[in-house]
């Protein structure tokens, strides 16, 4: 039995989520399942922030169902190197008070995000 603590665990899951940038998250409505994979940002309390139309499948299914299970995981070539995170959680929209600075570390660290939001928010 592995002998990690529970402290090294999290900073083992915070190290994963700060060296990748992509989220599978699957959510479902009442008829059927879907699957997006977004960029995303993570806080120190490993909550997960990205952004997406609210015309998408994703988006559109969240608002009617808020639970959702994700994946983060690296490309590799062979199943054996296979390492990522699994979990289930809760979407909700970011706060008026919170959004201009998750906004700004999520331009900071997804570097083509300048060119594609709306400069009206």
């Amino acid at each position: 039995m592995n002998s990690d603590s529970l402290q090294d665990i999290i900073l083992r899951v915070q190290e994963f989520l700060n060296n990748h940038n992509t989220v599978s998250i699957a959510s479902k409505n009442n008829e059927s399942v879907w699957a997006a994979t977004v960029f995303y940002i993570a806080d120190t309390e490993m909550n997960l922030y990205f952004l997406s139309s609210d015309k998408t499948q994703h988006i559109g299914n969240i608002q009617t169902d808020e639970n959702v299970a994700i994946t983060v995981y690296k490309d590799v070539e062979d199943w054996q190197s296979i390492q990522g995170l699994q979990g289930t959680g809760q979407i909700s929209e970011v706060g008026s008070s919170d959004r201009d600075k998750i906004l700004a570390g999520y331009i900071k660290t997804v570097s083509y995000t300048h060119l594609t939001l709306p400069t009206n928010r």
